[in-house]
């Protein structure tokens, strides 16, 4: 039993940094169990959903939030928004699709403005924004208006 519990606390962040990603991809735990992808690991699987479900459990009771938790817990704050009618993010690295989903919303109540150099190394990012509709060339730095889906500046980088 000992052993058991060093190794998890020993092995926790990887865990909770799991956790998180899931979170910030918007990804549901319940699904892993679904995927081909982890289908030699369903005991794990299996353990690792009863972990986030006890987890889960424990923040609600101790009213604490952890930000496993924060993509479907967040109450969005449209009131500030209202007030700032234009918004101008600049992106280094990568947004999750929580992140872009915020953005989207953003959208519904201010002109939301990303600035974006694209690069061999950003290719991930590119994808998202080519999912949206919005083509990106490599080597470029782009303002791009999230709520009409289009470039709206291109400079060379």
């Amino acid at each position: 039993m000992k052993e058991t519990f060093f190794t998890f606390t020993k092995n926790s962040s990887y865990i909770f940094k799991f956790f998180e990603e899931l979170s910030a991809e918007l990804y549901d735990i319940s699904n892993l169990n679904t995927s081909d992808i982890y289908g030699d690991y369903e005991e794990h699987i299996i353990i690792l959903q009863e972990l986030h479900k006890r987890y889960k459990s424990l923040c609600d009771e101790k009213k604490v939030l952890d930000k496993i938790y924060l993509a479907s817990s967040y109450i969005f704050n449209d009131a500030y928004l209202k007030n700032n009618q234009e918004i101008e993010i600049h992106i280094d690295g990568h947004l999750t699709n929580f992140e872009f989903e915020l953005l989207e919303k953003a959208c519904e109540f201010s002109s939301i403005n990303i600035i974006f150099t694209s690069s061999k190394f950003n290719t991930k990012m590119q994808l998202k924004f080519l999912e949206l509709g919005i083509s990106l060339e490599k080597d470029f730095q782009y303002t791009i208006s999230l709520n009409k889906k289009r470039n709206s500046e291109k400079d060379s980088s």
